[in-house]
């Protein structure tokens, strides 16, 4: 299978080195990314990007969908919410799936800021195959590294002794928001979740069954994602920045 990467450096050293060396090691960029002003680092933000996948997929109207969108990374100008703002407008529409309702606030107000408020639907609950509750690990200190309990690795005790508490959340499915917003289908859905990729995907039956989105990209937080994204009528595009992305095979 021959690939296209559009996988930054950064992401390429993240997956060499353990999370908590990676954190360390990144405070101090961070705190500089912090400190800059908004407008300048999107700005400068979008254009290393924009020739680059996901992102050169989206035009102007098209309807796209960002499931998770943590505040820190809005901060430190690395939220793909925020680039996909930038890049839609017209009678386009950005949806954001948040289960965090601070994340979804500091979302809110990027947008407000920005004049983007008018492209922007942000729905403060998870994404899933079904209405339901589920039940979450997540840090203030770290709001990209929330992930579900049924998924975590680590032991109840563990997860508090890294500052990480118990929350339940509401979640419910894509199909379900685009039913009740009157969408018309997407031509971007990027999911980056912490494993809970392929059971989103799920949730989506209906918007599949018409066709579904042109492109899914899917962050790297598990294995196998080209042989499972087959059963939804994908094929393997090329490495993004955050994992991978996935077109729709013509009349699958």
């Amino acid at each position: 299978m021959t690939s296209k990467s559009d996988r930054g450096l950064i992401l390429r050293t993240k997956l060499l080195i353990p999370e908590r060396v990676w954190r360390i090691a990144t405070r101090p960029a961070s705190w500089v990314l912090g400190a800059m002003p908004e407008k300048l680092k999107y700005k400068m933000g979008l254009r290393a990007r924009k020739a680059s996948i996901p992102y050169s997929l989206i035009e102007t109207d098209d309807v796209v969908v960002q499931i998770g969108a943590p505040a820190d990374l809005l901060k430190v100008g690395r939220s793909r919410s925020a680039y996909f703002m930038n890049l839609v407008s017209g009678n386009g529409k950005l949806v954001v799936m948040e289960p965090d309702s601070d994340n979804c606030r500091a979302m809110e107000a990027y947008g407000a800021r920005n004049g983007f408020s008018d492209r922007l639907i942000v729905v403060n609950a998870g994404a899933w195959s079904s209405d339901t509750t589920l039940s979450f690990y997540e840090s203030k200190k770290h709001p990209a590294s929330a992930v579900m309990v049924e998924l975590s690795e680590a032991t109840p005790e563990e997860m508090r002794r890294r500052g990480y508490h118990r929350v339940d959340v509401p979640v419910t499915t894509v199909d379900k928001v685009f039913a009740e917003h009157g969408l018309p289908l997407p031509k971007v859905i990027s999911i980056t979740t912490n494993g809970a990729e392929l059971e989103i995907l799920r949730g989506m039956s209906d918007l599949l069954g018409k066709g579904g989105p042109e492109y899914i990209s899917l962050a790297v937080t598990g294995d196998r994602y080209a042989e499972s994204l087959v059963e939804f009528g994908y094929e393997f595009l090329g490495d993004d920045d955050r994992g991978f992305t996935f077109r729709r095979v013509a009349n699958s």
